[in-house]
């Protein structure tokens, strides 16, 4: 299942930090030797989880529409 990404419905997600995880997505892709690993590594460990609970939320809800 994937989640629409149109400004919409990104609104219906507020708990979600879509400019941050976009932002990181286009340095990643775009701008690799800015990345500083420390802050990268700290992202993945303290932030991911969240995230991704937080998305399986609205995956979960998306199932029970």
């Amino acid at each position: 299942m994937t989640i629409d990404r149109t400004p919409a419905h990104l609104a219906d997600m507020p708990g979600i930090p879509w400019r941050r995880v976009i932002g990181l997505r286009n340095i990643l892709a775009h701008g690799y030797e800015q990345v500083a690993h420390e802050i990268l590594f700290k992202t993945i460990t303290d932030d991911l989880p969240a995230l991704e609970a937080s998305l399986q939320g609205v995956l979960q809800d998306k199932k029970g529409l």
